[in-house]
């Protein structure tokens, strides 16, 4: 999944950047402002997918926007998944440290 996503998602990046509006860009930043103000991460998780998904949405492409739903859908039954489900097991996320406050 994560190999896939390297090769993905830079090249929406650089499409997002040609054919977005201004609308789009207004998304996006307010999908990165809700990210950054997130205390858990369940929350983060969320406002992410959303970024994605506006990020995909921007480029106003079609095939674009389905293979990133699909890939979107793959993240939490794979490796992501597993990774996912451990930083919230051990409160790891955004806004926490890693062994959150405790050795």
């Amino acid at each position: 999944m994560m190999e896939a996503r390297l090769i993905f998602e830079p090249g929406i990046t650089d499409l997002t950047v040609r054919d977005a509006n201004s609308a789009d860009f207004t998304v996006l930043e307010q999908c990165c402002c809700n990210a950054d103000e997130v205390e858990g991460v369940e929350q983060f998780e969320y406002w992410d997918d959303a970024f994605h998904r506006a990020l995909a949405a921007a480029t106003h492409n079609g095939l674009l926007i389905n293979v990133l739903t699909l890939m979107l859908k793959g993240r939490d039954q794979s490796e992501w998944g597993l990774l996912k489900d451990k930083a919230q097991h051990w409160n790891v996320g955004p806004h926490t440290s890693a062994n959150n406050g405790q050795y």
